[in-house]
């Protein structure tokens, strides 16, 4: 009986130790769920039609917007707009497609560099759900820090499910 109990607890204990959050977007018209990692955090935009999810100290900004476009060029381009925000020049590789959970992903890799001469990695996702518009998952970091949480990162982009 207590080796029964002894493993109910470790079990329970690694449970609490790495225990997560699923959140679904948005709010009023649920599209998509996500899991948010232990020790990050989550924040909605709606007047930007983005959904977060960032670390503690904010090094990594996991960000996925809606587009309002059901256009793969024309989210190509947002992608372009949107590291134009952060860096001077930025490339990015082919895209690759890759299948999660039923989804389609075209990811694109690449690298910005800051105004400060910092080059940081750059992880760009587009996909779609039921709708016709394509959503953009994006976020971008230093190397070092891309790879200290790289297992976050997959595990958020593995959790995403659609409603």
């Amino acid at each position: 009986m207590r080796k029964y109990f002894l493993i109910t607890l470790i079990i329970f204990s690694i449970t609490k130790l790495y225990a997560q959050k699923e959140v679904v977007y948005s709010e009023d018209r649920p599209l998509y769920s996500v899991v948010i990692p232990k020790g990050w955090n989550s924040a909605e935009y709606k007047d930007y039609k983005v959904f977060e999810i960032y670390n503690g100290d904010e090094t990594i900004v996991y960000s996925i917007y809606e587009l309002n476009t059901s256009l793969l060029f024309e989210a190509v381009q947002r992608t372009d707009q949107e590291a134009v925000t952060e860096f001077v020049s930025h490339e990015y590789t082919t895209a690759e497609d890759e299948v999660i959970n039923g989804i389609t992903f075209h990811k694109m890799t690449g690298t910005g560099k800051t105004k400060g001469g910092k080059t940081f990695g750059i992880v760009v996702k587009l996909f779609r759900l039921n709708s016709n518009n394509y959503y953009m998952i994006y976020y971008s970091a230093l190397p070092k820090d891309l790879e200290y949480y790289q297992i976050e990162l997959d595990a958020i982009n593995n959790s995403i499910q659609k409603r």
